[in-house]
């Protein structure tokens, strides 16, 4: 037993291993009997049970914490997408209205183009009417003069109707002097009938300017009426536009926030995740993500005549290959009779096979994470088709994968 330490179990067993469980050991070391009393032992045993269970244990709480952080991720991405799909369709509400409003501001400036022409005609319409009402001064200034000269003509014609009507024209001897008499009367009678006739027609002039004037006036007050009221109705439409782009933009604001909030969620849980899945991938034994989703047309059979140390997955087009876990990229090449392959080596000791992919997305030396996209599946022999197949190992020895896949 020289030349090995104190307590070397290993040691003493390996140099002679009946010394275990003989009283020699003993006589080796007089202690240990007291040291390793049964209850001690039982003891030990349990401490022992307890870390193991608290090691297999604990890897599976990981597993499923990550996978319930994963389906809330999902949940709120999709509300994040609905989100997205709201902020999208309220901002093409807005971009509605605002073409709504730009239509009806062009139909207020034409409105008030047209308001402008009118009051320009309102202001000519009150030259004529100044016009009309200094023709009408005039024509009543006529008028007036008229009656004035009918008065003093009648004041001349009066008596002479009321002694001719009473003498009979008695008086009167000479024919000579009876006609310029009469022919004095007949001139007399004739200008008072044209005065009598000009203050008909300047009566009628007087009348006709007043409904001119009356008739224009109505025009402009409806013309005026009908603008300032199609003008009131688009302005009450303009501002019930900016009411709505104003409740919009609220709206829009709101669902804004709510997304950031959402996407603030979605980047916290996303470093969770991450956090999570930097943990060895042998804690996540059975709920390691899928590389992809497909049906499987080759089983893990490595004592089959033709040996199968993967599984092969056939898909309907080509669809993102993902990794199963975080680690770096060791080879991305192609390989005889696997077509495009690419190698991740995860915790030094496990790697994860990706073979007849239609493309590659890394580099040899890149550190990948859970779920990235590695590339996409291409021309799969057994599946006739677009498909993968895949391999997991533990150092160079190949391990089931379906045993470590979510289940």
């Amino acid at each position: 037993m020289s030349g090995l330490p104190p307590g070397d179990l290993s040691g003493l067993a390996w140099r002679d291993p009946a010394l275990l469980g003989s009283a020699r050991l003993h006589a080796v070391w007089p202690w240990s009997a007291r040291l390793f009393s049964w209850p001690v032992l039982l003891l030990a045993l349990l401490l022992i049970l307890g870390c193991l269970l608290a090691s297999t244990t604990a890897p599976a709480a990981e597993s499923r914490k990550a996978e319930e952080i994963r389906r809330e991720l999902e949940r709120i991405q999709i509300r994040a997408r609905e989100k997205r799909g709201a902020v999208r369709e309220l901002t093409k509400r807005e971009r509605e209205l605002f073409s709504n409003l730009a239509e009806l501001e062009t139909r207020v400036n034409t409105l008030e183009l047209d308001v402008y022409r009118q009051e320009r005609q309102m202001e000519r319409t009150e030259r004529k009417k100044s016009l009309l009402l200094a023709r009408q001064v005039t024509l009543q200034a006529g008028r007036e003069r008229s009656e004035a000269e009918l008065r003093e003509i009648l004041k001349v014609l009066w008596p002479i109707h009321m002694s001719g009507a009473r003498d009979h024209w008695q008086g009167l001897t000479e024919w000579q002097e009876a006609d310029r008499h009469f022919t004095w009367l007949a001139a007399i009678y004739k200008r008072a009938e044209q005065v009598m006739a000009d203050i008909l027609n300047q009566s009628q002039a007087i009348e006709d300017t007043l409904a001119s004037e009356i008739a224009l006036t109505r025009e402009l007050q409806e013309g005026m009426a009908s603008l300032n009221s199609a003008k009131d109705e688009l302005l009450t439409k303009k501002l019930t536009l900016l009411k709505s782009i104003q409740e919009v933009r609220a709206e829009q604001v709101d669902e804004q926030e709510e997304l950031r909030r959402i996407l603030a969620t979605v980047e916290d849980l996303n470093y969770t995740l991450k956090t999570l899945d930097k943990s060895p991938i042998r804690d996540f034994k059975g709920n390691l993500p899928w590389p992809c989703k497909g049906k499987l047309v080759q089983a893990f059979d490595p004592r089959a005549d033709s040996p199968s140390r993967g599984i092969g997955l056939a898909v309907p087009h080509e669809v993102d290959i993902n990794a199963v876990s975080w680690g770096r990229v060791v080879h991305n090449d192609r390989l005889r009779g696997f077509g495009h392959v690419v190698i991740v080596l995860h915790d030094q000791e496990y790697y994860s096979l990706y073979a007849y992919l239609a493309n590659s997305r890394v580099k040899v030396g890149q550190e990948v994470e859970r779920g990235q996209a590695l590339g996409t599946a291409g021309y799969y022999p057994l599946a006739k088709g677009n498909g993968l197949y895949f391999e997991l190992r533990f150092g160079q020895k190949p391990i089931n994968p379906q045993d470590w896949l979510s289940r």
